[in-house]
């Protein structure tokens, strides 16, 4: 066993990350496991403005979104619209569901979307569509890229079932 001794120890929280801002629940957490930690070794414990620190994960949570990069895949029809009763039933067969949004979403586990499939237009779905966006919000998504994988083969399935074309946010 070590006996060295310690003057002070410094304990950090990460304030954001690919779920969202810290939350006051999981700030409690954090504080109450490092006051545990702290009785157990008879220490005085600070925590330095602890109030803004909700803030300030708001702040950080949105400036990361401000430079999230997302990635846009497009198919297009070749010639007739798209109906969207096959759409709608190639997106469930692939596991996507249709949000309150309107949009399909491919969901995590924990139900946390993983990327989305909605009208290029972004009008609301009617019985046909000219054409097919898929968004993958990649800083948002953890496993990121088995996840576009998976977004990749479901876009080029749904394409060529679709007699569609691929295309990115130019039209190439």
């Amino acid at each position: 066993a070590s006996r060295d001794r310690y003057v002070e120890l410094l304990v950090g929280l990460q304030l954001a990350d690919r779920q969202g801002a810290l939350t006051q629940e999981q700030l409690n957490a954090f504080c109450m496991g490092v006051q545990q930690f702290a009785d157990e070794f008879e220490a005085v414990v600070t925590f330095p403005q602890r109030s803004g620190k909700l803030n300030a994960a708001r702040d950080l949570d949105e400036f990361c979104a401000s430079v999230d990069v997302l990635i846009g895949l497009n198919i297009m029809p070749s010639q007739r619209p798209f109906p969207m009763e096959k759409v709608r039933v190639l997106a469930e067969n692939s596991g996507l569901v249709r949000g309150q949004d309107g949009q399909f979403h491919y969901r995590s586990d924990s139900g946390r979307t993983l990327f989305t499939l909605s009208n290029h237009d972004e009008t609301p779905f009617g019985t046909t569509s000219d054409g097919l966006t898929l968004l993958f919000d990649v800083p948002r998504v953890a496993g990121g890229l088995s996840v576009f994988d998976y977004l990749s083969d479901f876009a080029q399935n749904l394409s060529a079932s679709l007699g569609g074309e691929l295309a990115d946010d130019n039209g190439k």
